[in-house]
């Protein structure tokens, strides 16, 4: 709104004038109000409302709607998980995550960790068209007519997704019923939300860095055609306008304004939502003029909220005399003509009419950016190509739009084109009218004739009218013209787009780090690898295995450096390793090295100083099949014994007559006779009734070379049946 009306309001405050307009300026949304006491016959046109994002943004007024929206793309792929997670409602088509409603997990079948999940995500408070595309991790997927995920490879087997419209008879999922032991039940229907039912099996090459990311492409709500009364699917910004803000939620509580149906002037709809349908030519072959693709999240003021809706048709809505009525971006003839006959003035020679006229060059306008989402760039959110002016001026001067429910790069356009030809528009004027005046709303494109500025019926646009206690209506217009509507534009593709400097959520995989080396420490292995060149980059993840098979290899860590060390490994143990890098947004990379079975390995050594325990459970069955491994040794390789510790049971059984040694073939480091294993109690070398040998420097005797040590039996004839103790080993490598 000029800045006259706020002027005049405020003098209007000040001057303690009850019954006066308070005309002001908020988010964007220029709202006049007339006190019901004003004066009794007119007491009925009480509001006069007009509201738009495109206006506020081309005058540098950024509302709560802009800012709210713009913060919402942010997340608009993510599922979030929060008890305080706000649901979105979708007009038009979109990508979008959602918010994670259940969430249950139990073990494959023979199995005792918790490897299959259960999630219910919320797609959108409302009932939908369609779910056109899931994407796991920012992936296409394809599922069957049941939900089994058929393609890409690497998740068949491992992911179901099923899908509720959110239909008002909705049943409850009848896979989740059967599946998640009872969790899940008859009374969950989530009517009036539409669902997505996941299903997944845990893979540690596929969801080794943690539950993905789920998102889809949703064909949203089902609104009334206020021109046809039909309910379907439809993308007109004025129908979709309307049905918010007349919607309510399941219990009957309005979520836009609780506008009903005889609060609509219908002639006003019907010309916008014809405007917005109108066919126009592009690069790409004929669309329609506007559409409204986007979420709403249903928290905040429904007066943001149609503020986000408004900007899809570079839209405006005022509310007069009980009816509410809506413009679209569109020429309309005027059908109302005011000269200066018209005009209340106290003096016949005194004509009151306040003229702002045009700026000079260097204080217009000259360009315009804007965000918008890129249907054609599987949905994410880049920055359209500037449009500006051509004429040479010293300063670069742009207004910087949001277009969270426009998806095409030539509607963003036209929206632009708009923005820019009415922000260059500078003339604009205040006239006191007579009752005349009250023909007019705003929004409605005038003809105005005052030969002293030589306008014959030169055509303006109403945008703000206020009455006061006296009965006077003061108008306040804008410079307005066809040639603003026209579609003269310069149209660039596609081609010609760069992402703007916001985030980026191309459904592509993240930067693979390369150049993994592992060097085999004591009883460590330190791994590096080279930078990853990726804006987006957040963690390297480190698989390693026993196996050169990256199949059984478990996720080690993430981290964000250029290297990491892998601790507490034993002696001479070879591993295998392989890394992936994750981004900002959950996408993972292809593995370092790319081969499965091709991991990058190194063998520990072991640490002089270091002593280590080994803990075995010896049985009877094992020492009849022959020895009982306790320390099996490389190559060459020594140990000394420090310590050992055998507890257990007195459950050997009474039948056999042989002791039970250990050894590497060559030492005997102790001797468990067949008293003990008969009646076996803890014991601890050095203790009363220890077995053989009783000299404390027997144990630090070494092993032989390359000698594995094992419990064998020793001397008698009869083989124990059953059984069971338990050595614990202490030793040190020998260098």
């Amino acid at each position: 709104m000029p800045p006259l009306i706020i002027a005049a309001a405020a003098a209007a405050t000040a001057a303690g004038v009850s019954a006066a307009v308070a005309g002001t300026v908020i988010a964007g949304i220029a709202i006049s109000t007339v006190a019901a006491a004003a004066i009794g016959a007119i007491a009925a046109i009480a509001v006069s409302y007009i509201g738009s994002t495109l206006l506020a943004s081309i005058s540098g007024n950024k509302g709560p709607g802009q800012s709210a929206s713009f913060a919402g793309l942010s997340g608009l792929r993510t599922t979030a998980r929060s008890a305080a997670a706000v649901h979105q409602i979708v007009y038009g088509r979109v990508r979008k995550g959602g918010t994670l409603v259940f969430f249950h997990s139990k073990p494959k079948p023979g199995s005792a960790k918790n490897e299959i999940l259960y999630l219910a995500i919320v797609l959108a408070a409302n009932e939908c068209d369609a779910v056109e595309q899931y994407y796991i991790n920012g992936t296409p997927i394809v599922i069957d007519s049941n939900g089994d995920c058929t393609s890409p490879s690497k998740y068949v087997g491992l992911v179901k997704i099923q899908t509720g419209l959110g239909s008002p008879d909705q049943l409850a999922n009848a896979f989740f019923i059967s599946e998640c032991e009872g969790k899940w039940t008859v009374e969950h229907r989530l009517r009036g939300r539409c669902t997505a039912y996941v299903k997944l099996t845990y893979d540690a090459a596929v969801f080794g860095s943690g539950i993905p990311n789920i998102s889809a492409v949703i064909r949203g709500m089902k609104v009334k055609d206020f021109r046809t009364g039909v309910t379907a699917y439809s993308e007109n910004p004025a129908v979709c306008l309307w049905d918010y803000m007349q919607r309510r939620d399941n219990i009957g509580r309005p979520l836009g304004i609780g506008a009903t149906e005889s609060m609509r002037d219908n002639s006003y709809w019907t010309v916008a939502a014809n405007i917005c349908d109108e066919l126009v030519t592009t690069p790409a072959g004929l669309e329609k003029r506007f559409t409204c693709n986007g979420a709403l999240s249903i928290d905040g003021t429904p007066k943001s909220k149609m503020e986000e809706l408004l900007t899809s048709f570079a839209g405006s809505t005022s509310y007069t005399s009980g009816k509410w009525r809506t413009f679209a971006a569109g020429y309309v003839t005027p059908s109302v003509e005011f000269s200066e006959d018209d005009i209340a003035t106290i003096d016949a020679s005194d004509v009151a009419v306040t003229v702002q006229t045009n700026k000079s060059l260097k204080e217009k306008i000259n360009g315009v950016k804007a965000l918008y989402i890129d249907r054609e760039q599987d949905y994410n959110l880049v920055e359209m190509p500037e449009i500006s002016v051509n004429e040479t001026e010293l300063n670069r001067r742009f207004i910087d739009l949001t277009m969270p429910f426009t998806n095409s790069i030539y509607c963003a356009q036209r929206i632009a084109n708009i923005a820019l030809k009415q922000s260059r528009k500078q003339l604009s004027l205040s006239i006191p009218l007579n009752f005349k005046g009250m023909k007019i709303t705003p929004g409605d494109n005038v003809k105005i004739t005052i030969e002293r500025f030589g306008w014959v019926k030169k055509v303006f646009k109403c945008v703000g009218w206020t009455l006061d206690d006296l009965g006077q209506i003061t108008a306040t217009f804008r410079d307005d013209s066809i040639d603003i509507y026209s579609d003269d534009i310069d149209y660039k593709s596609g081609a010609a787009l760069e992402s703007a400097t916001v985030p980026n959520w191309v459904a592509e995989d993240a930067t693979a780090p390369d150049g993994l080396i592992a060097v085999g420490l004591n009883n460590s292995i330190q791994l590096y690898w080279d930078e990853v060149q990726d804006p987006s980059f957040s963690s390297v993840n480190i698989f390693m295995a026993s196996t050169n098979d990256r199949a059984t290899s478990t996720l080690v860590d993430k981290t964000s450096t250029r290297a990491y060390t892998v601790n507490n490994l034993p002696s001479n143990a070879t591993r295998y390793f392989w890394i992936r890098s994750e981004d900002v947004y959950g996408t993972l990379s292809s593995f370092e090295p790319s081969s499965p079975t091709g991991g990058v390995s190194a063998t520990t050594q072991a640490d002089s100083s270091a002593l280590i325990t080994v803990t075995v459970n010896v049985t009877a069955a094992s020492l009849n099949a022959g020895t009982a491994m306790v320390l099996d040794a490389a190559i060459l390789q020594q140990y000394y014994i420090r310590n050992i510790v055998i507890t257990g049971v007195a459950d050997f059984d009474h039948s056999g007559n042989k002791d039970v040694i250990l050894t590497d073939g060559i030492t005997t480091w102790t001797t468990l006779d067949k008293a003990y294993l008969k009646n076996l109690s803890p014991a601890r070398w050095g203790e009363t009734h220890v077995p053989y040998p009783a000299a404390q420097s027997d144990i630090s005797k070494e092993s032989g070379p390359g000698q594995d040590i094992k419990m064998q039996y020793s001397g008698g004839t009869t083989s124990y049946l059953s059984g069971t103790f338990t050595v614990l080993m202490t030793y040190e490598r020998k260098l």
